[in-house]
């Protein structure tokens, strides 16, 4: 909703509640904070070594978010991250020898959710920028909220 795509989904009362939550964030004071609050629940966070020829179809395989994502601005550095529904994860971890990785220190970071529209929203992508706690991604994500607090597509 935030970037201006459709939840009829939701009940009208739903859909009401989003909006007022999405108008809070204009006037809060760490808005940064509160998106990481909102959405502290959106995925199972998994870090994986992948080969770095296999990259290219891992990124074609998930739906990019974080430092992958275009829309961050930031070269990706080899890292390819996004959001998988559940069992995709073992298809990949299966066809592309996965091996699990500390976080921080893989080449793949899956996030695995119900929940996966095929263009993750900015302030998911911001929340997975924040995630990794460098100044870099922090001010990608701050940008991408900014982005999306001066426009009100809700």
């Amino acid at each position: 909703m935030a970037d201006g795509q459709s939840v009829d989904w939701l009940e009208s009362s739903e859909r009401s509640r989003l909006r007022k939550r999405l108008g809070s964030l204009v006037e809060s004071s760490d808005p940064m904070g509160q998106v990481q609050a909102w959405m502290r629940s959106r995925g199972d966070v998994s870090w994986w070594h992948a080969d770095t020829d296999s990259l290219p179809g891992l990124a074609d395989r998930v739906r990019l978010s974080g430092v992958a994502i275009p829309s961050a601005g930031l070269s990706s550095g080899g890292l390819v991250e996004g959001y998988l529904l559940p069992g995709e994860l073992e298809s990949l971890v299966a066809e592309y020898w996965l091996v699990p990785a500390e976080p921080g220190s893989g080449e793949v970071v899956g996030r695995v959710s119900s929940f996966v529209p095929e263009r993750v929203p900015r302030l998911m992508v911001a929340a997975d920028l924040a995630d990794h706690r460098r100044s870099r991604e922090v001010a990608a994500a701050e940008r991408l909220i900014g982005e999306v607090l001066e426009e009100r597509l809700w």
